[in-house]
């Protein structure tokens, strides 16, 4: 009898050691998962803004092309080399380029400015840069940049007989 109630008692300790391993187990494959998600999440909320932010570039290399004749290449031109690429960010800043002089912030197209052009000289050529943002504004830290699009660069020649505009895109 009492070697009946020795090996019941062991019984039971061994059950108590696998349901521990398993509920340590679960535990661990539930913090992974939502680790993953939150990742997810992330990647996503990120590609949101890259998106966001070139469909704003769009908009000003739209509005680029309506308004180049009326734009101004004044001694604040920005020059860019195609035989040197830079990044843009490496050049100047968004904040330098909002500020720029010879920037045109769309303020009613796009919220919090997040939209932009600026006549450029590309390989000693007028050019026009389009830049679209994702800006967050935030009562205590102001505005903090998301996510910037890559350039836009806008070649245009006016057509000479039918006065029509013709345009080049190129994106970057």
């Amino acid at each position: 009898m009492r070697h009946r109630h020795r090996h019941r008692h062991q019984e039971q300790g061994v059950a108590l050691v696998v349901v521990m391993g398993l509920l340590a187990s679960a535990v661990v494959v539930g913090a992974i998962s939502v680790q993953s998600a939150l990742v997810e999440e992330r990647l996503a909320s990120n590609y949101r803004a890259a998106t966001l932010a070139q469909m704003r570039a769009e908009i000003a290399a739209a509005q680029a092309v309506a308004s180049f004749s009326e734009l101004v290449w004044g001694e604040d031109v920005l020059a860019i080399d195609s035989e040197h690429p830079n990044r843009w960010e490496d050049i100047i800043s968004w904040e330098e380029l909002v500020a720029h002089p010879l920037a045109t912030v769309l303020s009613s197209s796009c919220e919090h400015n997040s939209c932009l052009f600026i006549p450029i000289e590309r390989d000693g050529q007028p050019w026009v840069m389009a830049l679209g943002a994702v800006i967050a504004v935030d009562s205590t830290d102001g505005e903090t940049l998301l996510a910037q699009s890559l350039p836009v660069f806008i070649n245009v020649k006016e057509g000479e007989v039918s006065q029509q505009t013709k345009a080049t895109v190129v994106w970057h």
